[in-house]
């Protein structure tokens, strides 16, 4: 898969080098290690099997499945089953996130962001006000983006977000305290 990339303004990128956040999905076999680029704000969640993350200083830490984390320029990921993982970076002063949760019944999500929606398994449906449409199981989806206009989210299963700040717009934190 190419990184998923762009700017605040959702334009493409012109240049390799022209983007403000890059989503990746790294597949990792048992007993790979990876290492990556972790020098722009790096967020990684595993989709499949926890993940051991060694830091720096020989320091292990276990990221469980659907477990975000912001990473450190120096740690290495070792996958002891195989998983996919998703990568996002952003660069300095863009507000973006990885938000990985179970799905269980309606939730709501904020104006002020555009955002991606990944069904990773189950079944759900996007609400508006006069319009339903089902997502699809493993095809991250962008949101219809209407300003000021929040969405309800209904189903059951595992999901993966992604908010992208718009420039411009306040923003809003996902509130995902049952």
């Amino acid at each position: 898969m190419q990184p998923l990339s762009g700017t605040l303004s959702g334009a493409a990128p012109q240049t390799p080098d022209d983007w403000h956040w890059q989503l990746a999905l790294h597949a990792l076999a048992a007993g790979a290690e990876w290492a990556a680029d972790f020098t722009q704000a790096t967020q990684l969640t595993a989709l499949d099997a926890p993940l051991n993350m060694r830091q720096a200083d020989g320091q292990m830490r276990v990221l469980l499945r659907l477990q975000v984390a912001h990473l450190a320029a120096a740690e290495r990921a070792h996958a002891v089953e195989p998983t996919r993982v998703v990568r996002l970076r952003r660069r300095a002063g863009v507000g973006a996130e990885l938000i990985a949760r179970p799905l269980q019944g309606p939730m709501l999500i904020p104006a002020g962001a555009r955002w991606l929606a990944w069904l990773l398994a189950g079944r759900a449906e996007l609400q508006g006000s006069d319009a339903r449409w089902p997502l699809p199981v493993d095809r991250p989806m962008w949101l219809p983006h209407v300003p000021g206009r929040r969405w309800r989210l209904d189903g059951g299963g595992e999901v993966l977000l992604l908010r992208i700040d718009e420039a411009g717009e306040p923003t809003t934190t996902l509130d995902i305290r049952d």
